[in-house]
């Protein structure tokens, strides 16, 4: 017969039993090397300058069962040391131009519908970005000085008021087109104070006229319509 002082314990609910983490003791060599990491070092450098075959081994073969985080880390570096690394992958492209070319052409050559299917998504996603570097490029081509951004294109359509600056016809981002008032052919620069925007058919016809000389056209083509 139970005393009525003694009453049954409750028992725990399933949800409160946690399972008990056993706490993680540290070895002596782990207790030596974290108070003596400078010595740990010095050692690590020395078997590494005994040993490099190993070392370069044991290097490669950690990069590759851990590529990803290798890549991550290198990417993330790459971006913090640009003033480093740039000068070193140009003087290295520059090198081995040739051989990076032949390169790429197989690659593209194996894989020319996803280069297709990827190289049209950018142009979508960055239409702007690619007008302005055909422009670079064909300065440079034309021997032309100069380069604009994108954020002075934009500030140069919001000046105009996003009409063309011949026929006022009305423009998009997508529509408007960068026209040299002194064309690239006949000594313009390519700096954005020789640029307005107009739509695709005066960049066309205007070609290296003058802006008068093509506004004087463009008002005698309209007088015999």
């Amino acid at each position: 017969m139970s005393t009525p002082w003694k009453q049954a314990r409750p028992s725990r609910p399933e949800s409160c039993n946690i399972l008990r983490v056993k706490k993680r003791v540290e070895t002596p060599q782990q207790r030596w090397a974290r108070e003596n990491r400078d010595k740990l070092a010095a050692a690590c450098r020395r078997w590494r300058k005994r040993h490099p075959e190993k070392q370069k081994a044991a290097t490669y073969g950690w990069r590759k069962r851990n590529l990803k985080k290798w890549n991550a880390y290198q990417r993330s570096w790459r971006r913090k040391n640009r003033d480093r690394t740039n000068p070193l992958l140009r003087a290295f492209r520059v090198e081995n131009r040739e051989v990076l070319n032949e390169k790429r052409r197989k690659y593209r050559a194996l894989n020319l519908r996803m280069m297709r299917a990827i190289a049209r998504k950018y142009y979508r996603d960055n239409f702007e970005r690619k007008r302005v570097e055909h422009d670079t490029a064909l300065a440079r081509r034309k021997l032309a000085e100069g380069r604009y951004t994108v954020a002075e294109w934009r500030q140069l359509l919001r000046k105009w008021q996003y009409q063309c600056a011949y026929c006022q016809r009305r423009l998009t981002r997508k529509t408007a087109t960068a026209d040299h008032l002194i064309a690239l052919s006949i000594g313009g620069t390519n700096w954005i104070k020789n640029i307005v925007p107009a739509c695709l058919p005066c960049n066309q016809r205007k070609n290296s006229l003058s802006k008068s000389e093509y506004l004087k056209r463009l008002r005698k083509s309209r007088k015999f319509q």
